[in-house]
């Protein structure tokens, strides 16, 4: 294992853990997407800051981001009861876009 996928297993598990704290103890989506957010950015700029390219830092954002994204989009879906008059692939659409939408207002930070 290469030092950069060193770095993603330990962010995803804080990740999971931090996903695993919202299903017990729920907050607000725009103060937990925003709350990963800074997890991932931090992550990614620690890269860079180490001596890593831009390049490989964005794409450990990138993957930290669709983990990040996957969970709570399976944790959106897992609300939905079989038996609800519910179109699944909008409620998929609509757990993207919520996460996609908090994310990008919680811009970069300082």
């Amino acid at each position: 294992m290469n030092k950069i996928e060193f770095v993603e297993r330990i962010v995803m598990a804080i990740l999971d853990r931090e996903h695993k704290h919202e299903m017990a103890d729920p907050m607000d989506d725009s103060e937990y997407i925003p709350l990963l957010r800074r997890i991932i950015v931090s992550a990614s700029e620690r890269l860079v800051e180490e001596g890593f390219t831009k390049d490989e830092g964005d794409g450990l954002a990138d993957k930290l981001y669709n983990h990040a994204r996957k969970l709570y989009v399976e944790s959106w879906m897992s609300h939905i009861e079989e038996d609800e008059d519910v179109e699944l692939k909008e409620e998929l659409i609509a757990a993207n876009k919520t996460f996609n939408e908090h994310y990008e207002v919680a811009g970069d930070f300082q």
